[in-house]
């Protein structure tokens, strides 16, 4: 562990599980800074050969696995006792030792010399991502890449990190190294990493260990004709038709902004859009990892994020989120007029 995150948690010793939270967000903060250092290299070096298929068909890169197994191993090293429910595991390294060394070579690119791993213990960390979890048990909810399809066109994805206790997200992280720092005056840096914790506001900064934290807020827009909300990129993942539709019923007169991950999390939060409509095939179940960070992170910032019903979503059912009508969220002000739509449309 680096030498800035040993002392804090050494001055923190006896106070590691407060209700603040701080500590788990520090260390978090370190820990994306360095999968965003990892992914954005391999982005800019996807070749022939990085690329396979899960059993789901959705595309998976070294990315996936070595930003998953760089995680785990940063959080367990400063909370060993932690436990975590992530996207990946080993099944596919284990049967292709080139693809293991590709991505423990990758994982071993940003951690020090004496912090370097073995294929096989780049293995164990991403397993430890897929082991029962009790619901009491502080758990954190990982997805390595966020949004595979936008890191594969070299475009917008996040790495998405939550700590969930007791049933509730206590800390929420997206890493997204694509997406320009404009809520910040006089910043025109690219890459940020959005943070909250639970009663502690929500937080942007850049991509660097130590960078200022600034505050951000929802939008106070209350009128949806002045309202911008944001959708999936890929229509395979939620429904254009349909959040077109509620969009006109509501009276939204600003186009849809689309982008891959849970960065239209962050931009909500930070007040450029005002609502977030999902809206995925009949059947499919939400996995936890998909919406935890955002989720904190806008209700952190002054918004709501509910299922179509207006259902808070619960995030202590294992890997699921067993949710009604789609996810929404919104700056709070207009959450009331577009959940009314919403289960008028779908008839909820």
């Amino acid at each position: 562990m680096a030498d800035d995150d040993s002392v804090a948690l050494n001055k923190l010793d006896k106070h590691l599980y407060t209700p603040s939270w701080l500590a788990e967000r520090q260390v978090a903060i370190n820990a994306l800074c360095l999968a965003c250092k990892l992914s954005s290299k391999l982005q800019k070096r996807i070749v022939e050969g990085t690329v396979i298929t899960k059993s789901d068909n959705s595309p998976v890169s070294v990315a996936d696995f070595a930003v998953q197994a760089l995680v785990i191993h940063w959080i367990t090293r400063a909370f060993p006792k932690d436990k975590f429910i992530a996207e990946e595991d080993s099944s596919a390294l284990r049967k292709d030792e080139r693809l293991a060394q590709d991505v423990t070579d990758a994982v071993n690119s940003v951690l020090s010399i004496d912090e370097q791993l073995t294929n096989w213990e780049v293995c164990d960390l991403l397993d430890s991502g897929n082991r029962d979890v009790g619901p009491s048990e502080r758990t954190w909810l990982l997805d390595p890449i966020d949004g595979t399809k936008g890191f594969l066109r070299g475009e917008q994805f996040c790495t998405a990190l939550a700590l969930l206790k007791d049933g509730d997200i206590r800390v929420g992280l997206l890493g997204c190294p694509n997406l320009p720092m404009v809520s910040v005056p006089s910043c025109c840096k690219v890459g940020c990493i959005f943070h909250a914790a639970q009663g502690v506001g929500a937080f942007v900064q850049e991509i660097e260990r130590g960078a200022e934290s600034y505050p951000i807020q929802v939008s106070d827009v209350s009128d949806p004709a002045w309202a911008t909300f944001c959708e999936s990129w890929e229509p395979g993942h939620s429904s254009h038709e349909l959040s077109l539709e509620i969009a006109k019923i509501l009276g939204v007169n600003n186009p849809s902004v689309r982008m891959d991950s849970q960065c239209k999390y962050g931009v909500v939060a930070r007040g450029e859009a005002s609502i977030y409509f999902r809206f995925p095939r009949q059947g499919y179940q939400e996995n936890v990892w998909d919406h935890a960070a955002g989720s904190i992170i806008i209700r952190e910032a002054g918004g709501m994020v509910t299922d179509g019903s207006g259902k808070a979503l619960d995030f202590s059912k294992g890997r699921k989120l067993y949710n009604r009508g789609g996810i929404i969220a919104t700056n709070g002000r207009l959450h009331t007029a577009v959940l009314n739509v919403v289960k008028h449309v779908l008839q909820l």
